[in-house]
């Protein structure tokens, strides 16, 4: 570095000297990663030298310049080119991962099958191409950009202005930052508030934006838009070594990323069953692995890496690790014979519950919510009535669900799977899988799920239609490896013209559910819109001291369903925080007083949660519209493009100061807390805060604490004495909340330590 730095012209000098700061920081981080600590230290010290020496540095080249005989132009050409340092620093960290201290990963034995085509084309590439140069000719690579083209043409009805909305995605919010605020908050304002575990599943979506330059509302986009390519990825990556015929290996990813379950996803906004056909098949290879299904035994490691990638998919659906904890019982008695081994498996199982904390914790409290998923759970998304014969399709059915036809020939290609003799004690155990998860969708398509923040669903089995299908994927490609060899070398017979057959049917089944899905597109109800759920003048008044809140009905199929908005609307993760139904039931009683005409004491008690503002969605019942519009104290504001709004006419707010004598007077708040002055001649009364009433909240009297409340039996009140005066304050407190993150924190990185591979030190012979 110094002896470039002193011959480079004066006006490249501060770009280079950056450049060569930030490569060496970049060179060292991936050397940590890989565990090479030695050519990290070496960089650190490099840097150190470079930068505690800058004096000589100005003296060398002060000195060549008086010793310059050449212009610098004429030598450029002899210099390496410009992007030269970047592309050695990503080959250099690029070697050190793909090199590490344990041997790779082979399934072996009952799974490995050989080199494939395009694996052994892999050592015919020119070694000085480039790291990504290289990627680029691998055949996975250009079939994953030509399902990307195709996904392109499927999202053309969700391109354009917003944020992508409805199913049971809502609207992402303005960037990276609010989630990780969300993840950390105490209290979330969400309906009457909420002191909930928010989901470690907001991390993973704030950390995956940081991709997206932290746009929230990008990551959401590409994870919809982009699920199939993604998907199809993962899958052919994860059949590198199982499968040796590439054409089989691209058929099987295909159609596992071509799953009903997965265009259905999409269309419907289950972000969790995205993730899930993401991140599945690595998931499925680690744990074969970890089991010990393979000619290489597993180490320590491989527990470490697999338990945090489960931990990820779970965090999306749960669902996910309770059958892996169910399966990895099943393979401690069957097939993970000794003690180390069995030890592995609990590592897996339990690093999910250990890194969710508390989140875990608010799970096995409530157990149902193990059958539910990411966002939110609307109703209709899910057909309660689905005939088995489209479940054992691998259809889950739901919203945008095609035909069940689609995908019948998957399950008569894995029968015959089970005909070939080598292998094939591999071919059952996934088999066994299979036939399981697929026992296992057909029992939850029967149950009705009663989350405890929202009204009764029924649950939807495309996550265990997604492990099936990949099972059995896996299986059918394995079995009929070397099946057009084997039945060419054979006389013509009926053999042959019912394996053409189930062959046209196999093929058929990507190629039909890939023109469905091209043809329909991604949409409905996922759209783009806006991310203010209000009108604009409501969301600005929302924003200003009172915080008002609006209540927003909808009439649906001759009921009342409503929600409680705060600000501009809710956004993804919401969903997840929203207070228990227990704790809204007044609201409930509220609203149904309200919709039955009982107007005058029901108008008076919205005011109690903060409410200023009724919107009834289009489109409006006249009955509804009639009793709203003859309640004392509602006054139409008029007809918007989104329904008809109605304002209270009297204070609503978020934080008041009621007197024992006198009207109520507000206390500025901010979303979570309150700061004001005490009014004049307070004659003693209440300070009462519309939200539920919790143990950590505080209030405090010019820095006395004030005895805490409730109020109506739901709302958080603080006493507040006669003749008081002076600054109040209103804060939440939860040291517990805190102390719950930094021990999932400490878990995760002694985790992530655990997991990362460890440089492998050659030895030359001498």
């Amino acid at each position: 570095m110094r002896v470039v730095l002193m011959n480079v012209p004066t006006w490249q000098f501060p770009l280079l000297i950056v450049g060569l700061v930030l490569g060496s920081l970049f060179r060292s981080l991936g050397f940590v990663i890989g565990k090479a600590f030695v050519p990290a230290r070496d960089e650190f010290v490099a840097l150190e030298q470079l930068i505690t020496h800058l004096g000589a540095l100005r003296e060398g080249r002060s000195r060549r310049q008086n010793a310059h005989t050449v212009a610098h132009k004429e030598v450029a050409t002899l210099l390496a080119a410009p992007g030269t340092q970047l592309r050695q620093s990503l080959d250099t960290v690029a070697g050190v991962l793909t090199s590490s201290g344990a041997e790779p990963v082979r399934l072996g034995s009952a799974m490995e099958s050989g080199p494939g085509q395009d694996d052994a084309m892999e050592g015919l590439v020119d070694t000085g191409t480039s790291f990504i140069g290289r990627q680029l000719r691998r055949q996975g690579v250009w079939t994953t950009l030509a399902l990307t083209m195709f996904a392109l043409i499927a999202g053309r009805h969700v391109f354009g202005a917003g944020r992508l909305q409805g199913g049971a995605l809502l609207p992402a919010p303005g960037g990276a930052s609010d989630w990780w605020s969300a993840f950390a908050a105490s209290w979330h304002a969400v309906s009457v508030g909420s002191s909930l575990p928010a989901p470690p599943s907001l991390v993973i979506l704030a950390s995956a934006s940081l991709g997206f330059l932290s746009s929230a509302s990008a990551l959401i986009d590409a994870l919809v838009i982009l699920a199939v390519p993604l998907a199809y990825a993962s899958a052919y990556g994860s059949l590198r070594g199982v499968v040796r015929a590439p054409g089989l290996r691209v058929w099987s990813a295909a159609t596992y990323s071509l799953l009903p379950a997965v265009t259905i996803a999409m269309s419907a906004g289950r972000l969790g069953t995205i993730v899930v056909a993401v991140l599945l098949p690595p998931l499925i290879r680690a744990a074969v692995h970890v089991v010990g299904i393979g000619s290489t035994p597993p180490g320590a490691r491989a527990a470490w890496g697999t338990g945090l990638l489960l931990a990820v998919v779970g965090c999306f659906t749960p669902i996910v690790w309770l059958v892996a904890v169910v399966l990895f019982a099943v393979a401690a008695f069957t097939v993970s014979t000794t003690r180390d081994e069995r030890q592995r498996l609990v590592i897996v199982c339990a690093i999910p519950l250990v890194v969710w904390l508390p989140w875990s914790l608010e799970l096995l409290r409530h157990p149902q919510n193990f059958l539910l998923e990411s966002g939110a759970p609307a109703p209709g998304l899910a057909d309660p009535a689905l005939p088995a014969w489209s479940l054992f399709a691998l259809n889950p059915g739901g919203a945008a669900a095609p035909w069940w036809m689609v995908t019948i020939g998957i399950i008569p290609a894995a029968v015959v799977a089970l005909l070939r003799r080598s292998r094939r004690e591999f071919i059952i155990r996934l088999w066994a899988v299979g036939s399981g998860c697929l026992v296992a969708a057909v029992v939850l398509s029967w149950i009705t799920v009663w989350p405890p923040s929202s009204l009764p669903v029924p649950a939807w089995p495309g996550p265990m239609l997604l492990m099936a299908a990949a099972a059995l994927l896996t299986a059918a490609a394995v079995g009929n490896e070397g099946s057009f060899r084997r039945l060419s070398a054979t006389r013509f017979s009926l053999r042959q013209v019912l394996a053409g057959a189930l062959a046209f049917l196999a093929l058929m089944a990507p190629i039909a559910s890939g023109v469905v899905w091209v043809a329909r597109g991604v949409g409905q109800p996922v759209s783009k819109g806006s991310d203010v759920a209000l009108p604009a003048f409501v969301a600005l008044q929302s924003e200003g001291p009172a915080q008002p809140r609006t209540l927003v009905l909808e009439g649906q199929s001759g009921r009342i369903a409503y929600s409680l908005v705060r600000g501009s609307g809710p956004h993804t993760g919401d969903a997840e925080v929203a207070p228990l139904r227990g704790k809204v039931k007044d609201l409930d009683v509220v609203v149904s007083d309200l919709a039955a005409g009982r107007g005058g004491i029901d108008v008076q008690r919205l005011a109690n949660y903060a409410i200023r503002f009724v919107l009834v969605n289009a489109p409006v019942p006249p009955q509804l519209a009639e009793q709203l519009d003859a309640a004392p104290g509602l006054a139409r504001v008029g007809s918007l493009n989104s329904g008809v709004l109605w304002q209270i006419n009297f204070l609503t707010a978020r934080a008041r100061f009621v007197p024992t004598k006198g009207l109520p007077s507000l206390l500025p708040a901010s979303v979570i807390n309150a700061d004001g002055k005490v009014p004049a001649k307070w004659p003693g009364g209440l300070v009462i805060l519309a939200e539920s009433s919790d143990s950590g909240w505080q209030a405090s009297l010019n820095g006395k604490r004030l005895k805490s409340t409730t109020v109506n039996g739901w709302a958080q009140g603080f006493v507040l004495p006669a003749k008081s005066a002076g600054d109040i304050e209103i804060r939440y407190v939860s040291p517990a909340r805190g102390g719950w993150l930094v021990i999932a924190a400490i878990a995760l990185v002694v985790v992530i330590v655990l997991a990362l591979p460890a440089r492998r030190e050659s030895s030359d012979d001498v």
